[in-house]
């Protein structure tokens, strides 16, 4: 598997140009992977963005690509998206695609006495749409981390098990999440 950075190409040069960038800045974003791959599945390789955002591919043969993100760069999103693109016979073909940032939350369950967290708790994350994103256990200190795992957006959060010895809290919570 080829892992490369490559230089830039003019629109007269036949190849492939893939821009990365930030969805919201519009910045480019380096140290993004991606795999390459012929409609065929036959597999280029994986190459990793430069510090403009770019993966070029100047001796690539005409015919339709599949580009894939295999890692995204910290703090971003994975695109799991598949993007088709032709390559023309003496021509360049160039594609734009956006990330957007990766956002976080904590929860804290506490003993509404002693203010100490509580451990066990199962929570159920709902996204925006009211689907369910994923089930939580809150560690020995009553912690749930979601690290940049998330999209921004509204979530609500709902506890579905209690602890031992506690009585179920039945309110839903909202939050807004922001990256």
């Amino acid at each position: 598997m080829a892992l490369g950075i490559q230089s830039g190409l003019t629109k007269s040069q036949p190849g492939l140009q893939i821009l990365k960038i930030d969805e919201d800045s519009r910045r480019p974003i380096n140290g993004v992977e991606m795999g390459i791959s012929k409609m065929n599945g036959e597999r280029l390789g994986t190459y990793r963005t430069d510090s403009d955002g770019l993966i070029t591919l100047p001796e690539i043969a005409p015919g339709w690509y599949q580009i894939e993100e295999v890692k995204a760069k910290d703090g971003y999103m994975n695109d799991t998206a598949p993007h088709n693109i032709e390559v023309k016979a003496g021509g360049a073909a160039s594609i734009t695609i956006t990330n957007k940032k990766a956002a976080s939350i904590v929860i804290h369950k506490v003993d509404s006495v002693t203010k100490e967290g509580i451990y066990g708790v199962t929570f159920l994350l709902y996204d925006e749409s009211g689907k369910p994103y994923g089930q939580y256990i809150t560690d020995q200190e009553g912690y749930v981390f979601l690290s940049r795992e998330l999209l921004e957006g509204k979530y609500t959060i709902r506890e579905l098990q209690p602890a031992d010895g506690y009585a179920n809290d039945n309110q839903i919570k909202t939050i807004q999440v922001v990256a």
